[in-house]
């Protein structure tokens, strides 16, 4: 099944109400720490801003947290546009929010009391106002209609804020600054007592229950509560809640859980801003204690509050909690968020599981959670239970979520069905988005076999750059099917090639998978074989194969076939390959060098070429020394291209400094090695044979015995390195060549140099 005709219709609604709900969705409630870890390869589908609320719905279930970017994600944030929000509307909008901000925030302590003298002055006029303050609406306002209880407040609020607040060294002591924080208090309740504004006196209230709590003195913060809220006839306002916060901290101390958790519930459903610390704080103890805070409810929805705070803990059973909250009230909106998030765990735990490529590491984050199957057919049942009551909030939202559970349990027919039917019934814009998405998603997993027409029409949906960006597990999810089917079909080349980069087969080369790459390459036989290999492989693809099939041969020593090989890509390309000075000798092997500019590089082509000419030359000159200097180079030349040389990245594109010490540690004949770079180990090119067999032929053939010693050194150093890859420790290394070194050579300069630099060769020589 391809598409289904739904190819056209998908991007329109992505493009227009998808989007849309991506910016103005509002967000459900999802606590901080209760997601899959992030570090897990899963596929996601289910909007997180699925849940369209109404205004009730916003105060009540907004949710808090960091998974995603909202306006409650961090709650100072959120307090303080709570609070300008309630200070704008106070002064009717005759005054810019900004300026509210100006003066309530930061340091404006100075600022403020400077207002207050001139609030106070009956003569002052808005000329008055200090020049840097003067274009502040709030402040001109205060000065021209003399609202002395508000400036008065703000300046007390000014005074009582670094007491309250944690200090800014964590290091610091927390310890309540008592005397000055009581003095605040009393002062605060005289003015209390004196204020006429029903507005400003509960912001007084709340600054005076605020300073007993962070005093510590819970008794009396419940008292003031107790003497000062029945006092304030203010209309409603979040300043309720943010006491009610203090009040149900208060209670908690004083040992009376149950309330306290009451009335962080109470918190939790009407205040967004402090709805993650009224969850942080909420705590029950015991069975008795929660039975108690039910008692404490008023009405229904009150207790299935209870129920949704509960259901916040990452521990929680949501099922059992949505149960709860069903059977309190059917038509609680904090039920839609709690679906959706326990569609997120679900989806994270089966979508795509059976081709998920990383399905064994996923294990490691505990997906899927060996839960999940009970989980999911749990949830199926409650589906179906509050679509047959049909007392649902939105009961549209059911049944979409019946139909894409039945996806993730691996029902296609049945998710068909249920998708088919909301086709003409589904009336949001929102939800009918999310199904075009769930039908895609479904599209791609009943996929069983790829044809050229499938690639096509695959090919145009994912080259819809705006589309992946909006859904961008969509390209994964795709690639991944594709993968799957691919080596299915025996298609490993273009299977592997879905998922990773050309890069990544640099490290271990398969000379068969580049084989079929560069058929690939060469075919291009439809766009999604051209997009796919300028995304994988880049615009030089196959070129960039024959270099690597080249290096192939040249690691295993083969340097004719390499040098065939190389010569398929055009000359004005081989500097692209690299710059290398092959045949500079090193006494000690250094793998970082810098040479000079004055000497000439060789790219690939020209060091094949080079090799092949030395070869020639050896096997033909009469010469003994000719033949010695050239078998010298060409050892020079396989020596310096291998793991243990600066030139390593001739015949390599990738070495690990690790690889050596762990061939001391054990027998590693085959050069693999696991990394954490690749999926496909790391191939080190470490063979000594080509070096070694030159530097023995330069040793044979020269009659100048500097010349014999310098190869039977450089041999030393080829059979010092097979040691290394064989694990040989100590006594146990082969020292062949430091033995002749010793019993043909000594007498030469090299000898005397080798004893006085080489630490191991002066060992041999003073055992």
């Amino acid at each position: 099944m391809i598409f289904r005709g739904r190819t056209s219709r998908f991007k329109a609604g992505l493009k227009g109400g998808f989007l849309l709900l991506l910016i103005l969705a509002l967000p459900p409630v999802v606590p901080a720490d209760c997601w899959v870890n992030p570090d897990a390869y899963t596929y996601r589908f289910v909007n997180p801003q699925l849940i369209i609320l109404d205004e009730e719905g916003v105060s009540s279930y907004s949710r808090f947290g960091d998974l995603y970017n909202d306006q409650y994600a961090n709650p100072e944030e959120a307090r303080q546009t709570n609070n300008l929000d309630e200070w704008y509307e106070r002064f009717c909008g005759n005054v810019e929010r900004s300026d509210i901000a100006a003066l309530l925030y930061g340091r404006t302590y100075n600022r403020l009391t400077q207002l207050a003298r001139l609030v106070d002055n009956e003569n002052s006029k808005t000329s008055d106002i200090d020049p840097g303050l003067r274009r502040n609406s709030f402040a001109r306002h205060l000065v021209r209609y003399h609202c002395r209880e508000v400036t008065h407040y703000l300046v007390y609020c000014k005074r009582v804020e670094p007491l309250v607040q944690a200090p800014l060294n964590a290091f610091a002591s927390s310890a309540p600054k008592r005397t000055e924080m009581e003095q605040l208090l009393e002062e605060g309740l005289t003015i209390f007592r004196q204020t006429e504004s029903q507005y400003v006196k509960l912001r007084y209230a709340y600054q005076i229950i605020r300073l007993a709590h962070y005093l510590r003195d819970y008794e009396r913060t419940i008292a003031l509560y107790e003497e000062l809220i029945p006092q304030t006839l203010a209309d409603p306002s979040i300043l309720f809640y943010w006491i009610e916060g203090h009040r149900a901290g208060a209670l908690q101390a004083l040992g009376r859980y149950a309330e306290s958790a009451y009335l962080y519930s109470r918190v939790f459903d009407r205040c967004p801003s402090r709805r993650e610390s009224a969850y942080s704080s909420f705590k029950i103890r015991t069975d008795e204690e929660w039975q108690e805070a039910l008692l404490f409810c008023q009405n229904e929805h009150e207790r299935a509050t209870l129920y949704v705070l509960r259901a916040q803990n990452p521990k929680a059973d949501l099922i059992a909690e949505m149960r709860s909250i069903f059977q309190i009230q059917s038509d609680n909106r904090a039920l839609e968020p709690l679906l959706v998030r326990e569609m997120e765990r679900l989806e994270a735990d089966f979508l795509g599981l059976s081709f998920n490529p990383r399905r064994g590491s996923n294990q490691r984050y505990g997906l899927p959670r060996e839960i999940a199957r009970e989980r999911i057919i749990a949830l199926q049942a409650f589906v179906r239970e509050v679509i047959e009551a049909g007392t649902a909030a939105t009961p549209e939202l059911w049944k979409l979520s019946e139909g894409y559970l039945n996806v993730l349990a691996g029902d296609y027919f049945y998710a068909n069905s249920t998708f088919d039917r909301l086709q003409d019934s589904l009336t949001n814009d929102s939800l009918r988005s999310q199904l075009e998405v769930f039908e895609q998603v479904l599209d791609v997993l009943e996929l069983q076999e790829i044809t050229d027409s499938t690639e096509v029409q695959y090919f145009r949906l994912l080259a819809d750059e705006e589309l992946v960006e909006q859904l961008p597990d969509l390209r994964k999810l795709i690639t991944d099917k594709f993968r799957a089917i691919y080596l299915l079909d025996g298609r490993r080349a273009k299977a592997l090639l879905m998922s990773y980069d050309l890069e990544e087969f640099k490290y271990n080369l398969d000379l068969s998978l580049i084989n079929d790459l560069l058929a690939l390459a060469a075919e291009e036989e439809t766009s999604f074989d051209r997009r796919l290999l300028s995304e994988r492989a880049g615009p030089e693809a196959l070129v960039d194969l024959t270099d690597m099939r080249a290096t192939y041969y040249l690691q295993r020593g083969q340097l004719e076939a390499a040098a065939d090989i190389f010569s398929e890509i055009p000359e004005e390309s081989w500097d692209n390959y690299g710059q290398y000075y092959p045949f500079i000798p090193q006494f000690h092997d250094q793998v970082e060098v810098t040479f000079s500019d004055s000497m000439r590089p060789y790219n690939k082509g020209q060091f094949f070429a080079r090799m092949i000419e030395l070869d020639n030359s050896a096997r033909r000159t009469l010469d003994p020394d000719e033949a010695a200097a050239n078998y010298f180079l060409l050892g020079l030349g396989h020596y310096n291209m291998s793991y243990f040389s600066y030139n390593w990245e001739l015949a390599d594109y990738f070495r690990s400094s690790t690889s050596a010490g762990r061939l001391v540690a054990g027998n590693n004949n085959d050069f693999v090695f696991p990394t954490i770079d690749s999926r496909f180990d790391n191939y080190e090119s470490m063979n000594m044979e080509k070096a070694l067999f030159y530097f023995e032929q330069a040793r044979r053939m020269a009659t100048d015995p500097e010349v014999a010693a310098k190869a039977a050194y450089y041999a030393a150093k080829c059979e010092r390195n097979v040691d290394y890859t064989q694990g040989l420790l100590g006594r146990d290394r082969n020292y062949r060549y430091f033995q002749l070194l010793q019993d043909e050579y000594a007498n030469t300069q090299l000898y005397g140099r080798a004893v006085a630099e080489c630490l191991t060769f002066a060992w041999f020589v003073g055992r």
